[in-house]
């Protein structure tokens, strides 16, 4: 299953981290538990039809 979680970082304190890409852009990572707090919504993702299996 995959969750799409839209989050406000200030309350993660330091378990938040960005590393940058060889792009060149920043991609946020978490590292460390991650609460109900900053959790400001979760859109429904749509199921599409792969080869993925469970």
């Amino acid at each position: 299953m995959l969750v799409l979680l839209c989050i406000n970082p200030p309350p993660l304190q330091a378990g938040l981290r960005y590393d940058e890409l060889a792009s060149g852009e920043c991609f946020p990572h978490l590292y460390g538990p991650l609460s109900h707090q900053p959790i400001i919504s979760f859109p429904h993702l749509p199921h599409a039809h792969s080869s993925h299996r469970q």
